[in-house]
């Protein structure tokens, strides 16, 4: 597997530098710290199985956002859209489904949870009437007064 992965970088050097470089590189990586550091991670007292899976996820994401970059067949709009979403910042706080989002703890303030939920879409944004709804808040006119305008003051958000 590592003489293929390196293989690639010798390949006609007319073709797009992801192909023969930045993928297989990438790959390698996934490659050893999946079949080299293991499962079990014998040795040492700290586990380090969440940091290998983010950045496994994390490099694994990118390529596919990569390959979809070079291969497009929509619209440049949608298809910025689609890749933003395959190396957008997962937050295990908050769960989503239908364009609904929830922070999955409830004693969290509503402040913080406007945050929480804002940073989970970032680049792109929630109008207020979307986090009024995804909050569940029962009084818009209040919330945009005691969380909305509060944080644009402490500038938190624009």
């Amino acid at each position: 597997m590592v003489k293929i992965l390196r293989d690639f970088e010798t390949f006609d050097k007319s073709k797009n530098d992801s192909f023969r470089i930045h993928i297989p590189r990438i790959l390698l990586s996934v490659y050893n710290i999946r079949n080299k550091r293991g499962v079990g991670h014998l040795g040492g007292d700290v586990n380090p199985n969440l940091a290998d899976a983010t950045v496994i996820t994390a490099a694994v994401d990118w390529i596919l956002a990569e390959l979809y970059r070079i291969f497009y067949t929509v619209s440049l709009n949608e298809a910025q859209e689609i890749v933003n979403g395959l190396v957008r910042r997962k937050i295990p706080l908050v769960w989503e489904i239908n364009n609904i989002r929830r922070v999955l703890d409830p004693t969290i303030s509503y402040r913080n949870q406007t945050l929480i939920l804002l940073c989970s879409v970032y680049p792109s944004s929630l109008a207020d009437d979307e986090l009024v709804n995804c909050l569940e808040y029962s009084n818009p006119s209040r919330y945009r007064t005691n969380i909305i305008k509060n944080l644009h003051k402490d500038r938190l958000i624009e």
